[in-house]
């Protein structure tokens, strides 16, 4: 089973939350699973050492 798919069914069992960002994006990102339900979303923008960051969330519709 792929990790995604691994990723999937572990949260239909139980709520999941990665929190990363990337080298090339100063996004700061949120993927969650509640309830089953899957929600991806950019939180904050940060500098590239997080001494930083601007809100941008408002939850997932």
């Amino acid at each position: 089973m792929a990790n995604l798919e691994q990723l999937r069914e572990i949260g239909r069992q139980r709520d999941l939350f990665h929190v990363y960002n990337n080298m090339w994006d100063p996004k700061l990102h949120l993927d969650r699973m509640i309830n089953g339900r899957e929600c991806r979303q950019i939180v904050a923008e940060t500098d590239g050492h997080a001494r930083w960051f601007r809100w941008e969330a408002d939850g997932c519709g």
